[in-house]
């Protein structure tokens, strides 16, 4: 996540736009559950740096 937002923008812009995006796909089950384990360790560095 390279961009010239504070720290707490960045974390309301994936509040506000990333994760709503992705629930329905969670919802229906659209992606296997290793898929999302993926999205989760690819961002999860991301996030607290």
């Amino acid at each position: 996540m390279t961009s010239k937002l504070a720290p707490w923008q960045r974390l309301d812009a994936l509040k506000s736009f990333f994760y709503p995006s992705l629930q329905f796909d969670m919802r229906i089950a659209r992606h296997r559950k290793s898929t999302w384990t993926g999205i989760d360790s690819f961002l999860r560095p991301l996030i607290k740096s």
